[in-house]
């Protein structure tokens, strides 16, 4: 004999209880799991730079940065980088940061890359750091204030004007 309650019984309500809890655990992952949006606090990471020294993002704070996910095979991120070298060298005096995050490649690619650099690049061999901010197109960036707060996801390539508007917002702050 089974119990009924309301037209439900016993095991139909059981198994309800099991895919409610399911759905509301799964939701949770997701919500957990979701892409850095404008306004809210960049993840933290630590990564390497080729010669192996550590980085993290919290010892950043309190610097204007912008995150740069790249890679040496990518024309378009080879295509942006005269712009996003330049507007670094003009604005590194106010203490503007410029992170190159390469995508899975070793130091050796980074260190061959022509044409040089000279803001700093760190090594996301794994992909981590790339999963964390949801990078699925290169190149992608990320433009956060002093108060390690996101201002703008640009994802694809920037010219110097897309540069200039995007860095205001955390040069300003």
């Amino acid at each position: 004999m089974q119990l009924r309650l309301t037209g439900f019984t016993v095991p139909s309500i059981t198994i309800l209880a099991i895919v409610v809890f399911t759905w509301s655990v799964a939701g949770e992952e997701k919500a957990l799991n979701v892409a850095p949006k404008v306004g809210s606090i960049a993840p933290p990471f630590e990564l390497a730079d080729p010669s192996g020294e550590r980085v993290s993002l919290e010892g950043l704070r309190g610097k204007p940065l912008i995150l740069n996910f790249w890679a040496t095979w990518c024309p378009p991120c080879r295509a942006e980088m005269p712009d996003l070298q330049a507007f670094y060298e003009r604005n590194r005096e106010v203490g503007l940061v410029v992170i190159g995050i390469d995508h899975g490649e070793d130091a050796k690619a980074v260190n061959e890359f022509e044409p040089r650099i000279t803001y700093s690049v760190l090594l996301d061999k794994d992909k981590e750091v790339s999963r964390k901010y949801h990078i699925f197109g290169l190149p992608s960036s990320f433009f956060i204030d002093r108060d390690g707060i996101i201002r703008t996801v640009w994802p694809g390539f920037m010219n110097a004007e897309i540069i200039e508007k995007n860095a205001a917002k955390i040069i300003e702050n």
